[in-house]
């Protein structure tokens, strides 16, 4: 399934990443799907799309509009509280139960980080087992090892996350080499590089059109 990625650090950058080669190329005669955490977001750029193509203008000139827009209702938070903890059909009875496809954490926009009821790591519980499942679907950006802590054990408010150096983002960073990186912050140390969200560059430096990308799953 291609998948577009914005890469963008703010949404008010969404116009000019819709607005490129890839983007236009990627969705121009195809049905849009798309999600965000509750939807509103969604709400905007589905409409700012469907201006977009209908102008037929910068890179959607001559590019046929896309097939249809569609949003997921409500967002992954609302999915997660439908879907969440519904467990997999055990019968016949149960036929029409749908499983939660939903993997890893739902990350929000506070000192929470994740929403610690639904999505937080346990996505659905089978007819073959009966435990809690945490579906970690997060990598350290320097070794690659399988992460989701922004924290590192420590409390949001306690300001230990691991953010870029140059935008500020969170990035993911695993216990053995958060010691390896500086964050934003925090002093400069000798035998310390700083930590950038791109690992070796910041993704919001540079042209935006440059950092759009389809990605195929």
């Amino acid at each position: 399934l291609p998948t577009l990625f914005p890469n963008t650090r703010k949404f008010s950058s969404l116009p000019l990443a819709l607005n490129t080669e890839e983007a236009a190329e990627a969705l121009a005669g195809k049905q849009v799907f798309m999600y965000c955490t509750g939807g509103v977001r969604c709400e905007r750029a589905g409409t700012y799309l469907r201006a977009l193509s209908d102008s037929n203008s910068g890179a959607w000139e001559g590019k046929e509009k896309p097939k249809a827009i569609f949003q997921l209702k409500g967002g992954i938070q609302k999915y997660l509280e439908t879907y969440g903890e519904q467990v997999e059909p055990k019968s016949d009875d149960d036929a029409d139960a749908k499983p939660c496809l939903y993997r890893g954490k739902n990350f929000v926009f506070d000192q929470r980080r994740t929403d610690p009821v639904i999505g937080n790591g346990i996505t659905s519980k089978t007819a073959s087992d009966s435990s809690e499942r945490v579906s970690s679907v997060g990598q350290c950006i320097i070794c690659s090892k399988t992460h989701d802590d922004y924290d590192n054990g420590f409390s949001p408010c306690d300001e230990k996350e691991a953010r870029c150096c140059r935008c500020r983002v969170l990035v993911l960073v695993c216990n053995d080499c958060r010691p390896k990186v500086r964050s934003c912050g925090e002093p400069e140390t000798d035998n310390v590089t700083d930590l950038l969200c791109g690992r070796t560059t910041c993704i919001d430096e540079g042209n935006i059109a440059e950092n759009v990308e389809t990605v195929r799953f």
